[in-house]
C-alpha cells in the first residue's frame, strides 16, 4: 500500500500506519495482517465511498480473486477493534450497493512521540483477546444483559445446554460488554480440540505465556500467577474434561479473590459458587396464530434466520409469503442457532417452501425413524447436518469427512493432503472448500495475515468423524501425519532465519492438529516411527510456545519407543531436545546432549553439530569456571559463523557473553552481546532483543554503571509488558530489584522484587525466586531488620547449596553486601542460628514472610 501520514487521530484512537499500529487511550489495539491495512485503506480515502472491488484491490493487491465474504469477515475483525465500548461503533459506515466509508473525524499529523503506556504486570498490555465471529450476535440482548447483571456478584459463571444453541457465542457477546470492568483484560480458551485433561491447564499458562520450568504443579503455577490479577477468563466447551475444568475452577475461585470464570459446557461443574445460566433457545412464534411480517421480526429466531439470508443472498426481506414459511422454518429448528445457519445456507439452491419442505422429509427419516434415546434439540441438530450433508455432491462429502480428522483449523493446503484424490486438481479444491464455506459447513477464519485457514464446528467435526469408516480414518490420519512432518521440517529449515512472531504465527496453528497425529502415532494401531519423526522435528515449536512440559512428556512416549531402527538423524534430534536446559550450568541432562552431539557428527549436520556444541557448552559453564565449556563454545560459535547469521548463532553468541562474564572479561562479553543484538535487530526477533537489552543492564551494574543500568532495565521490564513476554519480565525484574538495592533504594528495590518473586514463582524458575529472596534480604538489611533478613538469607543459601549453584556475578556480589551487613549486625551465634531456621522454612513460610508489610 502507498506510503501513509505519520499519525491518524480519531476519537480516543491514533492509527500510525508505518509501525502497523493502532492505539486506544495510549494502550495498543490488537490488530494487524489484513484487517489492519483495510482500516488504513479506508482512513486515507475517508473523503468519499471506497467501493468493494477497490478496497479488495488495496488490501489484497496480488490475489486473483477475493470472495465477498472475505472482506465481511475482515471488516469485522477492524469493527471488533473499534468498539462500541468508547462509543465508536459507527465509525466505518455501510453504503449499500456501493461500498465503505470511514465516518470519524480525522486528524492527520507528525508521528511525534506517540506514547504506548505499560500494561498490566505479565500480562500483554491489550484489553481483549477474544476471537473474532464471523457475523453480529442476533437475539441475545436479554441474555447479555442477565448476565452482566450477574458478573459482579459471581465468580463462577457456567453457560449451559446442547449443541448448536449458541453457548459460545454468547459468551464472547457477554466478554466484549464486559470487557471494561477486568483491567487485566478478557481472556479467550477454546478447549474442544484437547483430548487430554493435563493439557487443560498448561494451554491456558501458555496463552499467559507462562513456562512451567521446574516441574512445579501445573495448577499451583496457574493460581500463583493469576491471584492479584483482575480479568475474565472465558474457557469455551469444557464438557468433555468436566472434572480438569471443575479442578480448576476451585482452585482459581479459591485462591484468586478477583478472576472471573465463564464456562460454556453441556454440563454443570457442580462446584461450590458455580451460578449456572440455561441458554435458551433462540425465541420462535406460536404455531396456533398467524404470522405476519411486523409479528414475526419480533422472534429472535427469525431474525437470525433474516440476517443470515442477507448475508448469503446479498438481501433478503420477508413477505407476506414467506414470513410463516420462515416462521416455520425457525419452529422446525427448536430456534437452535446453527440449525438456523445451516438451514440458510440451503437458500442458494432452493426457496423456502422447496427449504421447509426438504427438512420436513429429512426430520421424517432422521427423528421419526428412530433415535428417540437422544435429546430432541440434538435430533434436531443431527437432522439438519444429515440434510446439509445430502445436498452436497459426492466429491464434497468425501472433502468433508476426511477434514474432520484436523483437531483445528487448517489450510486448502492441508485439506488437500487429506483428501487430494477425492478433489482432483488444486483449482478443483479451491471450488470444493468455497462450497463448502457457503453452505456454512467449514467456517473461514479471520485472515491475519499468513497463510488463510479454516475449520469444522465440533458438531460438524463429531458428524464428518462418524462417516468415516475405520480404514478411510486410518488413510486419512497417516495423510495427516505425513503432512505435518513435511510442514515442520520446513519450519525446522526457516526457523534460523524467520523472525520469531512471524514464525510462529505460521506453526503454532497446527498445534491441535499436531497433537491428535501423536495421539495416533503413538498408539497401538498407529505408526510409531512416524510419530518419532514428528516429534524430532517439532522441538522449536515447543520451545516458542513454552509448552516445555507437554514436550517432555511426548520426549517421555518417544524415547519408549526408540528401537534400533530409529534413523541416527531422528534419534540426534530427540536426544537434542531432551538435553535442552533454561540455565548455564544445568548438567541434568548433559549425557544426553553429548549423545546427540555424537549422532550429529556421524550424521554429518554442521548446523545441529553446531547446536549440539553449544548446549553442551551452556550445561558446561558456571561463574568463575569456564575451562571445561570453552572448547565446546568455540567450536559451536565457530561452525555457526561458517553456516551463516542465523538465530542459532544468536543464542550461541549469548552463551559466550556468559562465558566471558564469568571470566570477568567485561569488553569480551559486551563485544559478542553487541554481536548478537545486531543479528537479532536483522531477523526482528524481539525475545532474543530483551534478552541482549537485560544482559546490557547486567553488564553495565557489573562495570559500576548503576544508574544506567537501572534506566536499561526499567526499559526492558516496559517492553517485556507490552509484548506480555512473561519469562523475560520476571528475569529483568529480578535484576532491576537486586539494582535497586543496591544503590540503597530499599523500598523500591522491594516492591519490584515482590513484582519479580510473584511471577518467578508462577514460571516454576527457581534460581530467580531465590535471587529475588536474597535481593528482599538486603533490603531488610538496610531497613535495619537484620533478624528478617538474615533468615531470608538462610533460606535462598539453602538452595544454591543443595543444588550446587553457583550464584551470577552481580548476585555474587550483592550476597557479599548482604553477609556484611548481616555480620555486623549479629553475633556469629545469633547469624548462624538465624540462618539456620530460614534454611529450614518451607517455601509457603518463606514467601509470606518476604511479602509481608
Amino acid at each position: 500500500m502507498a506510503a501513509s501520514e505519520g499519525v491518524l487521530r480519531f476519537g480516543p484512537y491514533r492509527l500510525i500506519p508505518d509501525r502497523r499500529l493502532l492505539t486506544c487511550l495510549d494502550q495498543p489495539v490488537p490488530l494487524s495482517g489484513r484487517p489492519f491495512d483495510l482500516l488504513v485503506a479506508l482512513v486515507e480515502r475517508r473523503d468519499r465511498i471506497v467501493s468493494k472491488d477497490e478496497l479488495k484491490s488495496l488490501v489484497w493487491p496480488h490475489a486473483a480473486v477475493v470472495e465477498d465474504h472475505t472482506l465481511v469477515v475482515t471488516l469485522a475483525a477492524v469493527r471488533k477493534a473499534l468498539g462500541s465500548d468508547q462509543g465508536t461503533a459507527k465509525l466505518v459506515g455501510t453504503i449499500p450497493g456501493r461500498g465503505y466509508r470511514f465516518l470519524g473525524q480525522v486528524q492527520a499529523g507528525d508521528l511525534g512521540d506517540e506514547r504506548i503506556a505499560p500494561g498490566p504486570s505479565g500480562i500483554r498490555a491489550t484489553s481483549s483477546h477474544l476471537p473474532t465471529p464471523p457475523d453480529r450476535l442476533v437475539g441475545r440482548e436479554d441474555d447479555i444483559a442477565t448476565l452482566l447483571g450477574r458478573l459482579p456478584q459471581t465468580r463462577l459463571i457456567t453457560l449451559l445446554g446442547p449443541g448448536g444453541i449458541g453457548k459460545t457465542r454468547l459468551a464472547i457477546g457477554l466478554a466484549e460488554e464486559a470487557v471494561r470492568h477486568y483491567p487485566d483484560g478478557v481472556w479467550f480458551v477454546e478447549l474442544a480440540p484437547l483430548r487430554d485433561p493435563r493439557l487443560v491447564v498448561e494451554t491456558i499458562g501458555a496463552m499467559f505465556g507462562l513456562a512451567n520450568q521446574a516441574g512445579r504443579p501445573a495448577c499451583e503455577v496457574m493460581t500463583t500467577f493469576l491471584r492479584r490479577k483482575q480479568l475474565l477468563l472465558v474457557l469455551d466447551n469444557c464438557e468433555h474434561l468436566a472434572e480438569e475444568i471443575a479442578r480448576l475452577a476451585e482452585a482459581i475461585t479459591t485462591s484468586c479473590p478477583t478472576v472471573t470464570l465463564l464456562v460454556t459446557s453441556r454440563e454443570r461443574l457442580s462446584i461450590a459458587g458455580e451460578f449456572t445460566f440455561q441458554v435458551p433457545a433462540l425465541a420462535t412464534p406460536d404455531s396456533r396464530l398467524p404470522v405476519a411480517v411486523e409479528d414475526a421480526m419480533r422472534f429472535s429466531a427469525v431474525r437470525l434466520f433474516v440476517d443470515r439470508a442477507a448475508s448469503v443472498l446479498g438481501s433478503f426481506a420477508l413477505t407476506a409469503e414467506t414470513a410463516p414459511l420462515v416462521a416455520e422454518i425457525c419452529r422446525r429448528l427448536d430456534g437452535l442457532a446453527l440449525a438456523i445457519e445451516l438451514a440458510v445456507a440451503g437458500l442458494e439452491l432452493l426457496k423456502p417452501a422447496d427449504l421447509l419442505s426438504h427438512l420436513d422429509a429429512r426430520f421424517r427419516l432422521s427423528i421419526g425413524g428412530g433415535g428417540r434415546s437422544a435429546q430432541p434439540r440434538h435430533q434436531t441438530l443431527r437432522a439438519t447436518i444429515d440434510w446439509s450433508y445430502d445436498l452436497l455432491s459426492g466429491r464434497e462429502r468425501i472433502l468433508l469427512r476426511r477434514m474432520s480428522i484436523f483437531a483445528g483449523s487448517f489450510t486448502v493446503a492441508s485439506a488437500g493432503a487429506v483428501a487430494m484424490d477425492a478433489a482432483g486438481e488444486p483449482l478443483e479444491l479451491i471450488h470444493l472448500m468455497l462450497g463448502l464455506v457457503d453452505k456454512s459447513l467449514v467456517v473461514p477464519l479471520p485472515d491475519a495475515g499468513g497463510e488463510r485457514r479454516f475449520r469444522l464446528l465440533e458438531s460438524t467435526r463429531a458428524y464428518g468423524l462418524e462417516k468415516l469408516d475405520a480404514d478411510e480414518r486410518t488413510r486419512c490420519l497417516e495423510c495427516l501425519v505425513d503432512h505435518l512432518i513435511g510442514r515442520y521440517k520446513q519450519g525446522e529449515v526457516l526457523w534460523p532465519t524467520t523472525a520469531t512472531d512471524a514464525w510462529r504465527e505460521a506453526y503454532e496453528a497446527d498445534l491441535e492438529n499436531l497433537r491428535a497425529a501423536l495421539e495416533w502415532a503413538f498408539a497401538t494401531d498407529g505408526d510409531a516411527a512416524r510419530g518419532l519423526e514428528l516429534v524430532g522435528h517439532t522441538q522449536e515449536l515447543w520451545f516458542e510456545t513454552q509448552l516445555v512440559s507437554e514436550q517432555r512428556r511426548w520426549l517421555e512416549i518417544a524415547e519408549m519407543k526408540v528401537d534400533e531402527t530409529t534413523p541416527p538423524a531422528i534419534l540426534a534430534r530427540l536426544r537434542l531436545a531432551a538435553g535442552r536446559s533454561a540455565h548455564m550450568g544445568g548438567r541434568q541432562h548433559l549425557e544426553s546432549s553429548l549423545q546427540a552431539l555424537d549422532l550429529f557428527r556421524q550424521t554429518d549436520e554442521p548446523l545441529y553439530t553446531a547446536i549440539a556444541l553449544s548446549q553442551v557448552g551452556k550445561m558446561l559453564l558456571r561463574p568463575g569456571d569456564v575451562a571445561e565449556a570453552e572448547p565446546y563454545l568455540r567450536e559451536g560459535v565457530a561452525r555457526l559463523r561458517a553456516v551463516g547469521p542465523t538465530k542459532f548463532l544468536v543464542l550461541a553468541l549469548g552463551i559466550m557473553v556468559g562465558m566471558y562474564w564469568f571470566a570477568n572479561d567485561i569488553d569480551g562479553a559486551r563485544a559478542h552481546l553487541e554481536e548478537a543484538h545486531d543479528l537479532a535487530l536483522g531477523f526482528g526477533d524481539a525475545r532474543q532483543l530483551e534478552f541482549a537489552a537485560a544482559v546490557l543492564a547486567e553488564l553495565d551494574f557489573a562495570a559500576g554503571r548503576r544508574e544506567e543500568a537501572i534506566a536499561r532495565a526499567r526499559a526492558v521490564q516496559a517492553a517485556c509488558r507490552m509484548r506480555g513476554s512473561t519469562v523475560s519480565l520476571a528475569t529483568v525484574s529480578s535484576n532491576l530489584a537486586g539494582y535497586l538495592v543496591a544503590i540503597g533504594d530499599a523500598a523500591g528495590g522491594r516492591e519490584v522484587a515482590g513484582e519479580a518473586l510473584r511471577l518467578a514463582l508462577a514460571l516454576g524458575a527457581n534460581a530467580w525466586v531465590m535471587n529475588c529472596f536474597q535481593h528482599l534480604a538486603l533490603a531488610a538489611a538496610i531497613d535495619r531488620e537484620p533478624v528478617r533478613a538474615a533468615r531470608l538469607a538462610g533460606y535462598s543459601d539453602a538452595y544454591f547449596r543443595a543444588e550446587h549453584r553457583t550464584r551470577q556475578p552481580n548476585e555474587r556480589s550483592l550476597w557479599l553486601d548482604l553477609s556484611a551487613r548481616l555480620e555486623q549486625a549479629l553475633s556469629p551465634a545469633e547469624l548462624a542460628r538465624l540462618l539456620a531456621e530460614g534454611a529450614a522454612w518451607s517455601e509457603e513460610d518463606a514467601v509470606a514472610v518476604a511479602l509481608a508489610g
